[in-house]
């Protein structure tokens, strides 16, 4: 592609890129769904599952778009507004988030408490006050503690039926 750049990205997230080069189509593949190829034009799709794989194997959000934005076509650039339209640049950060948004942690569940007594709460509370308290559902009287934690809670659990608590 020349200096000025060469890809045009659209609301639908579709992709096009006016490029001969092997090495710039290979790039976009990285992030896209290659739909056509012709000889100086690559089109493609950024689709979710693209997204997360090029985020798999080292490639930040940012970078993606980055990309797009330093190498959009002159007349994307002559408009009003960003290169990369607000929605897809938008959806690429969000699809990120989802790598992140739950975490994996050893963990004990604790369940099943007796009703009334408030041994469900002196629990919880124990637990948040050691910082081993993961995930909670007081509907549900559910708690997931951090494995690390479990022999103090065994302790905290004795100390409620010896009445010391």
């Amino acid at each position: 592609g020349d200096e000025g750049g060469h890809v045009i990205v659209e609301t639908n997230y579709r992709v096009y890129a006016y490029t001969t080069s092997a090495v710039e189509v290979e790039i976009l593949r990285l992030f896209t769904r290659p739909d056509y190829r012709l000889p100086n034009l690559y089109v493609g799709m950024l689709t979710r599952e693209c997204v997360l794989q090029a985020l798999g194997s080292g490639i930040s959000a940012d970078q993606i778009v980055q990309y797009l934005r330093t190498h959009a076509h002159p007349q994307c650039r002559k408009t009003p507004g960003p290169a990369v339209p607000p929605t897809v640049s938008d959806q690429i950060r969000l699809w990120a988030r989802e790598r992140t948004r739950v975490r994996e942690a050893a963990a004990v569940l604790y369940c099943d408490f007796p009703t009334g007594g408030g041994m469900y709460d002196t629990v919880a509370a124990a637990a948040a006050e050691r910082g081993v308290l993961l995930w909670e559902d007081r509907e549900g009287a559910r708690l997931a503690i951090a494995a690390e934690g479990h022999e103090h809670m065994r302790e905290v659990f004795r100390r409620i039926r010896a009445g010391e608590m």
